[in-house]
């Protein structure tokens, strides 16, 4: 999730809703926040506006929380367990619980912000650019949070600032947070019909050429307000970012080990081939070698330790051949199509199974098989992740395209 999105609300103004929304009166719920019921009554009103709806009925007995604002609290309970649980964290049983409740009511969106950013992008003036905010505002940010929580968060260095191990784990806490506040909006949007939650997902290549395209167009139809962002990046990336929050959903062909806080599933099964131009020499020969092979040149795209490139290798090296050096290296797939379309070129590609034997457009696969290059797509999700209606009818449509392909 791109930090350059909508600021969201101001945390003082969520945490007088959370508790407002349990029963607090707003007298009460101001002497809670050390402010005046005036003065609450004038964050709750501001609430309101940011959100352009009605959360409570004013009535003679008090307060009666909106349909709207039952959607809300479940996404602003979930940040707020999350925030608690970064401070808790990062102090653990050292801090008085009277201190921890003080260092909890004065936590600030920009102090979350400051740190992710800087997490993220790894410095200054790359976490300004991010996150909307200027560095002087970052560095009095990070200052104020770590003078609060009493720990190390960020490593200085010159212009360049990472986060420290106990500072990684805070700023993975305080994103997902983040994404909590932020999908409040989509949840009081869902009240009226209206899915606009934004969807992040992470990919494999075969995935992102074969389901999520299909996909992203039915869900478009039926959901036009949602926003699609999808990347392309080395697995471990994917699922760092998965557990971070950045992503909701990362498809990925090497399976995710065993872990308590992701749920992995099948999506189908894919293989490597090898794919030409249709009048290409090779095209229609029965047995191909690697001695062919070799004498054509190679487009190739992927991580050289990667294990499709080292199923490339074991083709020639099986039959006691070097492999050759590629011709081209690029992960652009339009680039390799096009090289192949007006070369005698070769490239690998990874189809699906059953897509494998429909052939591509003009391009066609040699009947050289790859031994042992089956490989299975997994999807894979955080376990505990609250998703939106929009999320839901989105994995409806990339597994019932995952079926068919």
């Amino acid at each position: 999730m791109d930090l350059q999105t909508t600021r969201p609300p101001n945390l003082r103004q969520l945490r007088l809703f959370k508790l407002l929304h349990e029963g607090a009166s707003i007298r009460a719920a101001g002497r809670q926040l050390s402010i005046s019921q005036p003065a609450a009554t004038l964050r709750l009103a501001s609430l309101e506006k940011y959100y352009q709806r009605t959360l409570f009925e004013r009535r003679p007995d008090g307060l009666a929380a909106t349909r709207h604002a039952d959607a809300l609290y479940a996404r602003i309970r979930a940040a707020f367990g999350l925030i608690d649980e970064a401070v808790a964290v990062a102090r653990g049983a050292r801090m008085p619980l009277a201190s921890l409740s003080t260092t909890l009511n004065r936590l600030t969106v920009s102090q979350l912000l400051s740190l992710v950013s800087i997490d993220r992008y790894e410095g200054f003036s790359n976490a300004a650019g991010h996150s909307g905010l200027n560095k002087s505002s970052i560095h009095r940010s990070l200052a104020e949070l770590e003078a609060a929580l009493g720990i190390e968060l960020v490593h200085r260095e010159g212009a360049r600032a990472t986060t420290t191990p106990q500072g990684k784990l805070v700023a993975r806490l305080f994103n997902l947070a983040l994404g909590e506040i932020r999908l409040g909006e989509a949840a009081v949007h869902e009240v009226d019909g209206v899915l606009a939650a934004p969807i992040n997902v992470g990919a494999a290549r075969i995935v992102s050429q074969e389901v999520l395209p299909r996909a992203i167009l039915r869900c478009s139809r039926e959901m036009p307000s949602v926003r699609f962002e999808v990347r392309l990046e080395d697995h471990e990336t994917l699922l760092h970012e998965l557990r971070s929050g950045a992503l909701d959903l990362v498809f990925t062909t090497f399976r995710p080990l065993d872990s308590p806080d992701l749920v992995v599933e099948q999506l189908f099964e894919s293989n490597l081939r090898i794919i030409c131009r249709a009048g290409h020499p090779l095209a229609g020969l029965g047995a191909v070698s690697a001695a062919h092979l070799a004498r054509f040149p190679w487009i190739l795209g992927m991580d050289p330790a990667s294990s499709a490139a080292r199923h490339w290798r074991d083709l020639f090296e099986r039959e006691d051949l070097a492999p050759p050096v590629p011709w081209v290296r690029t992960s652009l797939p339009a680039m390799v199509q096009a090289l192949l379309r007006e070369t005698d070129g070769l490239a690998l590609e990874i189809r699906s199974v059953r897509h494998a034997e429909r052939g591509t457009c003009d391009l066609v696969a040699l009947s050289k098989s790859i031994p042992d290059s089956e490989r299975h797509v997994w999807l894979a999700y955080r376990r505990h992740w609250q998703s939106t209606k929009a999320h839901e009818a989105f994995l409806e449509a990339v597994r019932a395209i995952a079926a068919k392909v």
